[in-house]
C-alpha cells in the first residue's frame, strides 16, 4: 500500500494564519499529510535569512521526514546541509516566490535533483467563505 506524501510548511505564525486557510489544509489533506513548523528567522526581500545554526538544525530535523517542503517568511535558508539531510524530499516551494533565491539554495537543489517551484504572483486574501476577494 502506498502512503500519502508528507508536505511541510516552515514559516512564522503570522504568515501561516494570514495565508493558509482551513480549506487549504483540508484540500491538501485529500492527497497528502500536512505539517506546519513555526520558525521566526528575520525575513527580507533584499537579503537571505541570516545563518542560525539552531534554526538550521530544526529545519534539518523537520525536512528529513518530508516529501515536499514549502518555505516563507520566518523560515531559515534551505541550505545544502538541509537538502542533504532530507533524502525523501522531491520538491521545494516558496509560498510567495523566491525569485531572487534568497531563501533557497537553488544551485544545491539543482545539483541534488530537487526541483524548486515558486509562486510568483502574490496570493489574494481569502474571505471567510474561502473564495478569493
Amino acid at each position: 500500500m502506498r502512503t500519502a506524501p508528507t508536505v511541510g510548511l516552515a514559516c512564522d505564525r503570522s504568515t501561516f494564519t494570514s495565508m493558509i486557510s482551513d480549506d487549504d489544509v483540508t484540500r491538501l489533506g485529500q492527497f497528502a499529510t500536512f505539517e506546519w513548523r513555526e520558525f521566526n528567522q528575520p525575513s527580507s526581500w533584499d537579503e537571505p535569512p541570516p545563518f542560525d545554526a539552531d534554526a538550521e538544525a530544526r529545519l534539518v530535523e523537520f525536512a528529513g521526514a518530508l516529501d515536499g517542503l514549502i518555505v516563507c517568511h520566518g523560515s531559515p535558508r534551505v541550505t545544502r546541509a538541509v537538502l542533504s539531510a532530507a533524502p525523501r524530499l522531491k520538491v521545494i516551494g516558496e509560498l510567495e516566490g523566491d525569485r531572487f533565491a534568497r531563501r533557497i539554495d537553488v544551485d544545491a537543489a539543482a545539483e541534488l535533483g530537487i526541483p524548486v517551484v515558486t509562486r510568483p504572483m502574490p496570493r489574494r486574501p481569502r474571505s471567510r467563505n474561502g473564495r478569493s476577494r
